[in-house]
């Protein structure tokens, strides 16, 4: 095959993948991260593009003690943007990547029977032995 027919192939394949794959169902989501805030800005809930927000909510902010959880922060949102048309989409955080900050409760960092519940980042030397 010459290169102008393998190029016409390629072309031909996605012409045909994208009359068969209907883009009608991608729906798209503003990722705020923690900034809860940025989701009452007009441009955000007033764009009829957009069908939601992902916010991330820390492990430890749900569940402040052991089996007693506060889902507040959740239902605000949640109130928030159904009142615009808007869905909410929930990314729950257990890592951070900094070893000053932990996003699990403090029960799992405390009590033994967790081994101290979360591994620290590490970085390395240059002999490559990790350093906490």
């Amino acid at each position: 095959m010459s290169k102008i027919n393998i190029y016409l192939f390629c072309l031909l394949c996605i012409i045909a993948y994208s009359d068969s794959y209907s883009q009608n169902g991608i729906k798209h989501f503003i990722f705020f991260s923690q900034d809860r805030e940025a989701k009452k800005d007009p441009a955000f809930y007033l764009n009829e593009g957009i069908s939601g927000a992902q916010i991330t909510y820390k492990w430890r902010q749900l569940e402040p003690k052991k089996n007693q959880y506060d889902f507040t922060s959740i239902e605000e949102d949640l109130n928030f943007l159904m009142s615009k048309g808007k869905r909410l989409f929930i990314q729950i955080q257990d890592v951070t990547f900094d070893s000053i900050y932990y996003a699990v409760p403090k029960y799992i960092l405390a009590d033994t029977v967790y081994h101290g519940g979360a591994d620290s980042q590490y970085n390395f030397t240059k002999d490559g032995k990790p350093v906490k």
